[in-house]
């Protein structure tokens, strides 16, 4: 009989050579593994049943693994609730023809995460299309875009979701021939990918039901917990819900059946009912009236702020939802070729609403109106600069914290009536945000020591013009070096310690932005054509109409092009503000007869201000087209007792550091400033006699 030592030494090797093999078999698989889930193979494809579905998998209490569902693999089974899409786009119009098609089910997808999970899900698909010129058509893409906006604007809205690639030879027989059949018609993308259509899938979400109609009364009453972020996401999301959903307590509401979202505003320009109208204007009369726009979560304002500048390291909201749309490579060009003209419009609704928001809730306090982005201009530390040029002692700074711009030394109060070039910049920018209009980049006043000990260089370059403007092209986000022979610092500068008006650089900048056909731009301006005409977005127009107006304000007789920035047109100072005349404080030609569309340099031909727009124009009323919420602000502000003159005053008042002797300058264009304005309100009234209602855009 052996030994008890010896049997308890046989036991040890068993269970250490038991031990090894199971470690072994552990490592293998999980090698194989990741094996299996690297194959180029694996995107957006399907685990089918005759390939053998992963058994033992797992119900999801989280379902953020279906925002990469086009990356794993999956399955779909127990298909059911399947409904046809109910689409009725019938436009009485011999052009249009009513085409729609689609399908709505629900089923349990079963998935291999990336980390090699296999989890259970219950899902709803959709694939809609429909005629997208018509109010009641409908898009499973606009669910992923709106779901992709939720994301950007971190409201957490929508629930977690994807658009995929459903091949129809994944679906059993009987699945695959209704689904084909249901999309079966002349729109869909069926014919695009042939062996399948693209599909919206979303987590199915329980225990939801419908909550009261949204009135400007219920954001006085009790409501749900997000009712100011849902109602603020609706706006910019241009959405014409017919109902909202909430949780089952009522505390949250859910965003879901988001296929009329994002709606082009040339749908809206349509013939549309005005029960469905109603339901975009609802959203406004809750954010816009009795103050509630200030109810905005503080998290979106500052948000908004960072990306609504021009001159912010942000992108654009709109520019930002574009990027994540274009991710997916395989399906993202349909995505883009959908509405392509939503992505501006959104931007335009976030300077709406921030325009509003800045008006009633931050009293006229400018310094505030780009949020962190000011702030930064204003106080950061600068880094690095350079003197571009020795006369215009201008500035070329870096910021510490990447933000880039032009500082322009402010000289000594000298007593003239007309503003020097950095003042002019200075004050121009208050009255662009003063009225909502926001086209200019952000400029800020503020001292510039030289003697700082951070301040890594300050030098003169050589080639003073070619250098600024590469400087100004450079986009924030880049880091490329300016080149130039860098010399001392020029003793005119004088000081170590200088005044400066600091213009940020805009992100991704042009600056001169491709117009299309002026013509026909004029032709617009003068209602001789409308927006169905112009090869020009509506949100293009709307900006033009915009600068046209901010050129009128500040006095700006000689704009000969727009900049562009992202997505949208921008002014740039490339033209001076406040042109003075002894005999002329109001130049409506500025107004009538936009520089940039009539290449006439007003300043030079002061005898033509009031008079028609010059050969070939017999009528006055040369532009009558003006963006309704601008108008609507100057309007409210005289309504309210004040004017645009005071407000601006009052600005000046709490700039900090700015020489009293420079601001009693200043009063001297307050006068011509109130005078446009009156002037301004009168023309509108011409122009709503001869052309109604269609003035304002």
């Amino acid at each position: 009989m052996p030994r008890i030592s010896t049997v308890l030494n046989r036991m040890k090797c068993c269970i250490l050579g038991s031990c090894l093999t199971l470690l072994a078999c552990h490592i293998l698989f999980v090698v194989l593994k990741r094996l299996v889930l690297s194959h180029p193979g694996s995107s957006l494809r399907f685990i089918r049943e005759r390939d053998g579905s992963v058994s033992g998998c797992r119900a999801s209490d989280t379902s953020h693994s279906l925002e990469n569902l086009a990356e794993t693999k999956w399955l779909l089974k127990n298909i059911r609730d399947i409904k046809p899409a109910s689409i009725n786009t019938a436009i009485e119009d011999p052009d249009v023809k009513p085409v729609g098609c689609g399908i709505f089910f629900s089923a349990d997808l079963e998935q291999v995460t990336r980390t090699g999970d296999c989890v259970t899900t219950r899902v709803s698909v959709k694939s809609v299309f429909s005629n997208l010129s018509h109010y009641l058509g409908e898009s499973h893409l606009r669910e992923i875009k709106t779901h992709y906006l939720d994301r950007v604007l971190g409201t957490g809205l929508t629930v977690p979701s994807s658009l995929v690639l459903l091949p129809f030879s994944a679906l059993d027989n009987e699945h695959a021939a209704v689904v084909r059949q249901a999309v079966d018609c002349n729109i869909s993308d069926k014919t695009v990918f042939q062996t399948g259509v693209t599909a919206y899938v979303a987590r199915w979400v329980p225990n939801l039901g419908p909550f009261p109609k949204l009135t400007p009364s219920l954001a006085d009453r009790m409501h749900p917990d997000n009712f100011f972020a849902y109602v603020t996401f609706l706006y910019i999301a241009n959405c014409m819900k017919s109902g909202s959903y909430a949780t089952s307590d009522d505390r949250y509401y859910v965003m879901i059946d988001n296929d009329r979202c994002l709606l082009p505003e040339r749908v809206l320009a349509l013939e549309v009912p005005l029960h469905h109208k109603k339901r975009l204007t609802r959203i406004g009369d809750i954010l816009f009236r009795d103050g509630h726009v200030c109810s905005t979560p503080s998290y979106l304002i500052h948000h908004m702020q960072a990306a609504n500048s021009p001159s912010s390291l942000t992108p654009s909201i709109g520019s930002q939802l574009r990027k994540m749309v274009a991710v997916n490579e395989t399906i993202s060009s349909l995505v883009l070729r959908e509405d392509p003209e939503i992505y501006e419009e959104t931007d335009g609704r976030v300077l709406t609403l921030l325009a509003e928001y800045n008006h009633r809730c931050n009293a006229g306090d400018v310094s505030k109106y780009d949020g962190e982005v000011s702030k930064a201009f204003r106080e950061s530390r600068i880094v690095s600069g350079y003197l571009t040029d020795d006369k215009t002692q201008q500035i070329a700074v870096k910021l510490e914290d990447g933000l880039t711009g032009v500082a322009t030394v402010v000289r000594p109060g000298v007593g003239t009536a007309t503003p020097q070039p950095a003042l002019a910049e200075l004050f121009a920018y208050y009255v662009d945000r003063l009225t909502g209009i926001n086209r200019m980049p952000t400029v800020v006043y503020r001292t510039l020591r030289l003697d700082t000990p951070g301040l890594t260089s300050v030098g003169i370059l050589e080639d003073n013009k070619t250098s600024l403007n590469h400087f100004r092209l450079q986009s924030q986000s880049r880091n490329e070096s300016t080149t130039g022979t860098k010399q001392k610092l020029s003793p005119n500068l004088g000081s170590q310690v200088l005044n400066v008006v600091l213009v940020g650089n805009m992100i991704d900048f042009h600056s001169e932005a491709n117009i299309h056909h002026e013509g026909n731009l004029r032709g617009f301006f003068r209602h001789e054509s409308s927006f169905k005409h112009m090869e020009n977005s509506r949100q293009t127009l709307l900006d033009m109409a915009d600068i046209f107006l901010l050129d009128f304000l500040v006095h700006r007789p000689d704009r000969k092009h727009f900049g562009k920035s992202e997505l949208r047109l921008v002014s740039t100072g490339d033209a001076e503000a406040w042109w003075t005349h002894p005999n002329i404080s109001v130049c409506s030609a500025i107004l009538r007869c936009p520089p940039v569309l009539y290449g006439t340099d007003w300043s030079r031909r002061p005898d033509m201000c009031n008079r028609t727009c010059g050969k070939g124009v017999n009528t006055y009323l040369s532009n009558c087209r003006l963006r309704e919420s601008t108008v609507q602000r100057i309007r409210s502000v005289l309504q309210e007792g004040s004017t645009l003159g005071e407000m601006f005053q009052r600005v000046l008042k709490k700039e900090k550091g700015l020489p009293s002797v420079i601001k009693e300058e200043a009063k001297g264009i307050m006068g011509g400033l109130d005078a446009r304005v009156e002037y301004l309100m009168s023309y509108i009234n011409m122009c709503e006699k001869e052309y109604k209602r269609d003035v304002l855009l």
